[in-house]
């Protein structure tokens, strides 16, 4: 707990340096990284409960392990293809698949590497969001007096208009997800089964397996074992895109503050006092890390973008130009 009275410039100097009591994005984004931390893209302290961690991380580890071993039957089988029957059609099929389950391995293994810039990230944008208070005089106050009485620990010293628009906006984000996810998993389903109610029990992709796949026994093994990692990719993608998404409105939030922030200010009219020029000076300099957070997000996730938008030309030229032989 905080035992030092803070006001004024104390105040901001305090709270740009520690942060506000219980605010930690990492926290408030537990439920979309819980899923990450699966198979390893996300530190595993997001579980607080040890036994649904264990369970968690084995169960997500097995499965990517079971997905590198497809991914690898699907990079050897989709040239073997092209050399055995030259299907032009079905090899367009595959490629496609492949390319699904490339950008999953991409994105995982992006999200393993730059984990620590992802968390500097997250800190920088606490940081837009403590000056997003110190620039709105009810906030200010209450996250004044819960310094001045020693309480900076507990859940009602987080500013009251913050915490209300980040619940608000919480939930639009768990709708976000949740539907994305039902579509995802719906799409994939649909993908695997009508076929399978219609009759058609064969593979819906090609890929090389050192066993005969075709034997009745295997064939429905390796049919399920498809559906799990593709499902598995699937859902790799929609967690990390919900993610994203989550950071954008987050930033969202920031812009609709520092703006409700300014026609505050606006709306007191008078000269300019010294409190005033503050405010005004607490809001640049909130607008300034709203536009770096921006900057950071954007390069952050533009090499995965190219790398996608590259690998699909890629694909489309070898199409075009297998079509045209």
């Amino acid at each position: 707990a905080c035992n030092m009275a803070v006001s004024g410039k104390d105040l901001q100097t305090n709270v740009l340096a520690s942060g506000i009591p219980c605010l930690d994005l990492i926290v408030y984004l537990e439920p979309i990284l819980r899923p990450l931390a699966t198979t390893g893209m996300w530190s595993s302290s997001v579980f607080s409960n040890n036994v649904l961690k264990v369970v968690a991380m084995t169960a997500g580890l097995s499965l990517f392990g079971m997905f590198l071993v497809q991914l690898l039957a699907e990079v050897v089988g989709t040239p073997l293809l092209l050399a055995a029957n030259g299907d032009i059609d079905r090899l367009i099929h595959d490629m496609s698949v492949l390319g699904i389950h490339l950008d999953t391995f991409w994105k995982w293994l992006f999200m393993l590497t730059q984990r620590r810039r992802f968390i500097q990230l997250l800190r920088q944008m606490e940081s837009c969001m403590c000056l997003g208070v110190l620039a709105c005089p009810t906030d200010r106050l209450a996250l004044q007096d819960g310094y001045l009485q020693g309480q900076g620990i507990q859940r009602w010293a987080v500013p009251t208009k913050l915490y209300e628009v980040l619940e608000r906006t919480r939930f639009r984000y768990w709708m976000v997800t949740v539907v994305w996810s039902v579509l995802c998993v719906l799409g994939a389903s649909h993908w695997y089964f009508v076929p399978l109610l219609k009759g058609d029990d064969s593979l819906r992709y090609d890929a090389w397996y050192p066993f005969d796949s075709q034997q009745p026994t295997i064939k429905k093994m390796v049919y399920w074992m498809q559906y799990a990692c593709s499902m598995y990719s699937v859902m790799i993608l929609c967690f990390f895109d919900c993610l994203l998404v989550w950071l954008q409105q987050l930033l969202c939030v920031q812009l609709r503050y520092l703006a409700g922030n300014l026609r505050e200010l606006s709306r007191s009219g008078g000269a300019f006092s010294v409190d005033r020029r503050q405010t005004l000076a607490v809001c640049i300099s909130h607008h300034e890390h709203i536009l770096r957070v921006m900057r950071e997000l954007n390069a952050f996730v533009a090499p995965l973008l190219f790398l996608q938008c590259f690998k699909n030309m890629m694909i489309l030229c070898l199409v075009a130009f297998l079509a045209s032989m």
